[in-house]
């Protein structure tokens, strides 16, 4: 026994031997701060803490960030190429998030991994999010991350199991003990598992902490970073933009582009460079002049250009695509078969829009497409009017290329109340003069910080204060300080909110005047909080003076409460239907009766017929001397035949 145990060992051992040896990177333990770590790529790999340092391997490029930086993106396009931490964080809960875009990729891409594990944006299946526990297990979420776009992913850990946030939103877990891959970020290597890959990834920002986000520390990551719903007015850039989706910004008014011009077509048939589609069957002319076109199935037009240089480029399409229609829009780079097309999902407007966003290319000729979208039912007519479409060379990146629209600041000593939270600032909205006709009595006055100075409206309910923001609050508190000496005109005093300016919908009403000349009054609940652009202090109560008036919130919306259907009346019992044959015999019983009114206005009347025959016969036969027997004949004959007819009637 001992020496077949000798000789299982000695096999053993020599099968080891035979395994190739991989170098494993040195590792250092790390212990991750109470800041985190926070690698920015803008054109390094440091940490913004100072905490750590990563190495660039492979020499991979730096591109423009997602919030229009130059050189704010690392790209990752080689399966050379990797960012080496070497670090072992040993925590029993982590959180990893990341702002990536990867490419339409079948293969597995690494966000970052060790020789325990890793955690990936595309698994083995070359589609889903997923992580490797090395040795144990491949999981493979049901998520699929969206290809050449931005998006925050955020993997929280603890107690064996992962969260999976996308844009600050839950989308699934994963189960299993994991520690935090904290070795290389981006890619594999050789040196570690060998399992590298071409990754076609893009990291912007990523950031590690030692301990697990709740779900709103993740959502509040996501709007504080640039998410959608913190950027609708734009993001990290105001530049007037109406709404951002992903790499799209959309504009109601044309923005003035600081680039070099490089197309400049109205889509009319003599300045497009090309087209694809029969005209008159696919592809349309509109009536104004020619101008524009509308296209369905694989339609197709294209615009030439000569790239001055390797870098980033600017295209803006000019659209109607009509509100509540089917709408979008597809776009390529020498692209000619359409098989690289990008989708966009046009914001509705019923008069000119404009969409924006970036590609990267190479010094040389080029060419635009604009594709009907893939997305479409093929059978769309109308899907986007196309009038005109530009690119630009900005070599400087999207921010710099855009126009900068003034952020509203607030007057020196404003918010004055003390009070804590996120004070919104706006553009101050309402009458721009008050009662006496001057600006000092106007809205301005309630947002200056100043408890001597107020807004006087004109009248009761006539005129008010409030503010304006580029995108949706969720009010969390109002401080409102009375104007001095008027107290009793607080009761009625009412907080609106409202997206148009028209329709306004009360989130607040006092009913008691207010409590004290120097102290603000804190006001922390409302009704019909559900995200505004515009709030607004009024009284239709009272002549709505106010000294000061700060609003407290955080940017977003919420979702209404579905309405109750009114149930409908209740039916009224039907009387029951009668059978055939009761409405047979109802019709008999109705006949006879009259029948039977008719004999019996007959029957009087013969009988009155009768005794005024016997009288006249009476009073003859008294003439005559026989007037018995004739009077008594004659009653006897009228009788008979009166009952004769009768008889024949019925």
């Amino acid at each position: 026994m001992k020496k077949a145990l000798f000789l299982l060992s000695a096999v053993l051992l020599i099968a080891v031997m035979a395994i190739p040896v991989l170098a494993e990177f040195p590792l250092e333990d790390f212990t991750i701060p109470d800041t985190g770590v926070h690698f920015a790529f803008n054109g390094d790999a440091k940490d913004e803490f100072g905490n750590v340092t990563g190495e660039l391997v492979g020499d991979p490029t730096f591109v423009e960030g997602r919030d229009g930086t130059a050189n704010g993106a690392v790209y990752l396009d080689d399966d050379t190429q990797y960012i080496f931490i070497g670090k072992y964080v040993d925590a029993e809960s982590y959180t990893a998030i990341f702002w990536c875009k990867v490419e339409d990729n079948n293969e597995h891409v690494f966000l970052c991994s060790s020789m325990l594990g890793s955690i990936r944006i595309i698994h083995d299946d070359g589609v889903h999010v997923g992580s490797t526990i090395n040795g144990v297990v491949d999981n493979i979420s049901d998520y699929e991350a969206p290809r050449d776009e931005w998006v925050m992913l955020a993997f929280v850990y603890a107690d064996e199991n992962m969260d999976i946030y996308a844009n600050g939103e839950y989308a699934t877990s994963l189960s299993g003990a994991l520690p935090l891959p904290f070795t290389l970020i981006g890619n594999e290597a050789a040196e570690q598992k060998g399992w590298q890959k071409y990754p076609f990834l893009t990291l912007d920002d990523a950031w590690f902490y030692g301990r697990a986000f709740s779900a709103d520390e993740v959502k509040a990551m996501y709007t504080e970073t640039g998410g959608t719903a913190a950027a609708s007015s734009g993001g990290d850039i105001n530049d007037g933009a109406v709404e951002v989706r992903g790499e799209y910004r959309f504009y109601e008014e044309q923005p003035e582009i600081k680039g070099e011009c490089l197309v400049d077509v109205n889509s009319d048939m003599d300045e497009i460079s090309g087209y694809r589609g029969e005209i008159g069957t696919d592809l349309f002319n509109l009536s104004s002049g020619g101008n524009g076109y509308c296209v369905k199935r694989d339609t197709c037009v294209w615009y030439d250009f000569e790239a001055p240089a390797d870098g980033t480029y600017l295209f803006m399409i000019d659209y109607i695509a009509r509100t509540g229609a089917e709408r979008g829009v597809d776009w390529a780079l020498d692209d000619p078969d359409g098989t690289n097309r990008h989708f966009i999902d046009l914001w509705e407007t019923d008069v000119n829009g404009y969409v924006v966003s970036t590609f990267e290319t190479t010094k040389g000729p080029h060419s635009f497409y604009v594709y009907a979208p893939t997305d479409m039912d093929d059978s769309t007519l109308k899907s986007c009017d196309t009038y005109w479409v530009y690119v630009y060379y900005i070599p400087d990146g999207l921010a710099a290329a855009l126009p900068v629209v003034e952020t509203p600041t607030a007057p020196e000593g404003y918010p004055a109340s003390g009070e804590s939270g996120s004070i919104m600032i706006g553009k101050v909205i309402g009458n721009e003069t008050g009662w006496d006709g001057t600006e000092a009595s106007g809205a301005a006055s309630a947002f200056d910080g100043k408890a001597a100075t107020f807004f006087d409206p004109l009248g009761v309910g006539d005129g008010f204060c409030g503010m304006e923001y580029d995108e949706p609050y969720i009010l969390e508190k109002v401080a409102i300080l009375s104007r001095s000496g008027w107290l009793d005109r607080f009761a009625g005093a009412t907080i609106e909110g409202s997206n148009d300016g028209e329709e306004w919908e009360e989130l607040w009403c006092s009913d008691d005047v207010a409590p004290s000349e120097t102290e603000y009054n804190i006001v922390t609940e409302f009704e019909n909080n559900y995200g505004y652009k515009m709030y607004r202090y009024v009284n239709y109560t009272n002549h709505g003076d106010v000294a000061e008036v700060e609003f407290y919130g955080k940017p977003g919306t919420a979702e209404r409460p579905a309405k109750e259907e009114e149930p409908a009346p209740a039916e009224e019992p039907k009387a029951e239907e009668p059978t055939a044959q009761e409405v047979v015999e109802q019709a008999a019983d109705a006949v006879g009766e009259a029948v039977g009114e008719v004999a019996e206005n007959v029957s009087e009347a013969a009988q009155d017929a009768a005794e005024a025959v016997s009288e006249a016969a009476s009073d003859a036969a008294k003439k005559a001397g026989c007037g018995s027997f004739i009077g008594g004949g004659l009653i006897v004959l009228v009788t008979v035949l009166g009952s004769a007819w009768i008889a024949k009637r019925h």
